[in-house]
């Protein structure tokens, strides 16, 4: 409303300007619901496109081959622990980076640690990290670990087969608790992380012999 005076300075009327509404605010909640099926689509579309750029690597022909694809689909949906078992060279990291890629986790890190590539006494600290000065030669600044580097997204453990039992337990701890322990430290971190594993060898007879923790 705009008052209008007159030459004695009082008020000779008010002139009101109203309108109504309600088509306005029709309209804009319309397009609020408008641009959320846009992005919605936007979503479908990327998930899409980074689908069609993962099965681009994976070049395949068989009725086998074909239920492992299925399998990476229903598996990328979820954060589960996944045990990938093959021979040496039949493409076990490739099906690792598909989950990845597939999954909620894209776009967080990947990160790959060869069990068997790393001595036992290094292979701890690679994985769980030191806290300052925690034992000797360690770096004066501690040094974080892959579980604490891969939070939230994947870590990948190629030939898990390696890993010694005194770290399976630690991994163990890991898996239930989601959580880790630093080397020299009491203090619990928490983490989110999925773990894929990755063998050539075949853990049920390992189970049987003792070398490998059936939990």
């Amino acid at each position: 409303g705009n008052p209008i005076f007159d030459e004695k300075g009082k008020i000779e009327r008010i002139i009101i300007a109203s309108r109504d509404i309600t088509e306005t605010t029709k309209l804009k909640t319309e397009l609020r619901e408008i641009k959320k099926i846009t992005n919605q689509y936007k979503q479908e579309l990327d998930t899409f496109k980074s689908k069609n750029k993962v099965f681009e690597k994976l070049i395949y022909c068989s009725s086998k081959m074909e239920r492992v694809v299925e399998q990476i689909n229903k598996i990328s949906n979820f954060s589960s622990t996944v045990l990938i078992s093959g021979e040496s060279g039949v493409g076990k990291e490739v099906i690792a980076q598909a989950i990845h890629q597939l999954g909620s986790r894209s776009n967080q890190p990947f990160l790959k640690l060869n069990c068997g590539a790393i001595p036992e006494n290094l292979l701890e600290s690679e994985l769980f990290g030191y806290t300052q000065g925690s034992f000797t030669g360690a770096d004066k600044n501690g040094k974080v670990g892959y579980f604490k580097k891969a939070d939230q997204g994947i870590l990948f453990l190629d030939e898990i087969g390696e890993m010694p039992l005194s770290l399976q337990v630690k991994l163990l701890r890991v898996l239930q608790e989601q959580e880790v322990i630093p080397i020299g430290s009491t203090t619990p971190i928490p983490i989110n992380v999925q773990i894929v594993a990755a063998t050539n060898k075949r853990l049920e007879k390992m189970v049987e012999e003792g070398t490998f923790r059936e939990d």
